[in-house]
């Protein structure tokens, strides 16, 4: 996989993939809402998990759909978002391509059901719809922070057309008579970067709250909730926040991951007469090669607080 592909030279830091039929473009997703009849972008967000798979996004990514639901008002106004939801009525999406051609590509707009949280890390899972024989792709996920001084890629999408508060016409999509390649821009960007802090309590009350690092590049908007992928392509983290205005310098922020082996993930599916449910640690399904990781969950230790 040729993360490389479009960059003009080793000066350049940012640079684009083919917005279409990049093998990244199977693992990473942009990541959508329902707002009355329109589908509007508001991220990006990435696969995990071989044997059955969710995507891991940004929390900030998701809670102006909640925000929109009306019934997590309470909870986003004290505590945050509960640790489950049900998200069949909300409206959160990915767009799937259902092929590699960058001409001929079909896409599948996947609604997610299920919310799974790691309180209070920017990171969250959601389930989609179940469907028999959808294909996926997916990295390794690392628990280790990442080295001061490594190189790592950070990934996303931000949309060109239409605006994003215009958003797309909802029913279109869904009768497939929307014209993605057309009607629909975006940029596939990838920032190169140098790992510069590690922060592993908190960056700022009131601004990102759980284990994160900072590296030495701006991302740009709508790249929240994207991987952020060193160079023997592990995921060591997730787009958070630009950081800038902390460091009066091109700074960004990404969420590490190894608070969430404790997160609680929900699944379905549904084979002939058989539905299948289940809810298990993250930690369980990794143990189980559910989720794909690059061994690092064994340098993770737990301890039993009174509370």
């Amino acid at each position: 996989m040729n993360i490389f592909e479009g960059r003009p030279s080793l000066d350049h830091r940012t640079w684009d993939l083919p917005p279409w039929g990049h093998p990244l473009s199977r693992i990473v997703l942009p990541l959508f809402i329902r707002h009355a009849d329109r589908l509007l972008p508001i991220g990006t967000a990435f696969w995990v998990g071989r044997k059955v798979a969710w995507v891991l996004t940004a929390t900030h990514c998701v809670t102006e759909a909640l925000r929109r639901d009306g019934r997590f008002d309470r909870a986003l106004s004290g505590e945050g978002l509960p640790a489950q939801a049900d998200l069949k009525n909300v409206g959160l999406y990915v767009l799937h391509p259902n092929n590699g051609g960058s001409d001929n590509t079909q896409f599948t707009l996947v609604p997610l059901e299920t919310l799974n949280g790691g309180r209070p890390l920017d990171a969250i899972f959601g389930y989609p719809t179940f469907e028999d024989g959808r294909v996926t792709g997916a990295l390794p996920l690392s628990f280790d922070p990442p080295r001061i001084g490594e190189t790592v890629y950070s990934v996303g999408y931000h949309v060109l057309k239409p605006r994003e508060e215009d958003g797309l016409p909802f029913q279109a999509v869904l009768d497939n008579t929307f014209d993605w390649l057309s009607d629909y821009q975006h940029r596939f960007t990838v920032t190169e970067a140098k790992v510069e802090r590690i922060f592993l309590k908190r960056f700022a009350h009131g601004f990102l709250e759980g284990p994160c690092f900072a590296f030495d590049h701006d991302i740009a908007h709508g790249t929240s909730g994207g991987p952020v992928i060193t160079a023997d392509s592990r995921i060591v983290g997730i787009n958070s926040a630009g950081a800038r205005g902390y460091f009066d310098r091109p700074m960004s922020l990404a969420t590490m991951l190894y608070p969430l082996l404790l997160t609680e993930l929900q699944y379905s599916a549904r084979r002939g007469p058989i539905d299948i449910r289940g809810r298990d640690p993250l930690f369980d399904l990794v143990a189980r090669d559910v989720i794909w990781t690059d061994g690092s969950e064994e340098h993770v230790g737990f301890r039993i607080h009174e509370d």
